[in-house]
Order: structure tokens, then C-alpha cells, then sequence
């Protein structure tokens, strides 16, 4: 989540476009597959602890 907050939980088409990429390659998954889940867990951000899923929740299921 550190990383997608540092984005801004945005994902700009070109945007610091290698180091996304290296993130994405060193989690192993797409650039789709991490704007859909930064997406998706934009509103989780606020919560005081997230849960240990969250993280994993990304690299679990690719």
C-alpha cells in the first residue's frame, strides 16, 4: 500500500512509468493487475491498520 499512496492511488498512463513497471515486475504482476487493485483498495487506505490480506491479497491470486 506504501507505493500506492505514494502514487497517489492514481495511475497515470506515463507517470514515473519505470518505476511502476519495476515495482509491478518485482511483485509479479501486470500494470493492469495493480491499477485495478490500487482501485480497489483506494478507500482501504484510511483505515487505521489494514489487515495482513492486503498486501497479499495482490500477489496471491496471480
Amino acid at each position: 500500500m506504501e507505493f500506492a499512496e505514494k502514487l497517489g492511488w492514481k495511475l497515470q498512463r506515463r507517470d514515473e512509468d519505470d518505476e511502476v513497471e519495476t515495482f509491478c515486475n518485482g511483485i509479479g504482476v501486470s500494470r493492469q493487475v495493480f491499477k485495478v487493485w490500487m482501485h480497489n483498495h483506494k478507500n482501504s487506505s484510511s483505515a487505521s491498520s489494514p489487515s495482513p490480506g492486503n498486501a497479499s491479497s495482490l500477489t496471491s491470486d496471480q
